[in-house]
């Protein structure tokens, strides 16, 4: 198996980034050996900030990258990708709409 960086840019997702980085979390396992969740939160103006804290906090593999403001998806894209520790990434959208 591989090493995998996986990102989710996210912007106002408080109601789904929870479930997809946990939903991330499960099957992760199964597809490499070593990886990683980066969550870009890009300036969002609701909760999601926060409970990408408490999920790194709780999770070793999550890594938070925190825009001040919102620079939109393809620059949340690029700050994933700049600080992803894997040559294999994968990038989807935080809310939950493709199956893992």
């Amino acid at each position: 198996m591989r090493n995998l960086s996986v990102i989710f840019p996210a912007f106002n997702e408080e109601g789904n980034i929870r479930c997809t980085i946990e939903t991330a979390i499960k099957v992760l396992p199964k597809v490499a050996t070593r990886w990683e969740i980066i969550v870009v939160d890009d300036g969002s103006s609701d909760a999601t900030a926060l409970i990408c804290d408490h999920l790194k906090a709780r999770y070793l593999e999550v890594e938070v990258i925190h825009h001040g403001e919102n620079r939109g998806y393809g620059a949340a894209l690029k700050s994933g990708i700049m600080s992803a520790k894997y040559d294999l990434i994968f990038f989807s959208d935080s809310d939950g709409q493709f199956d893992f």
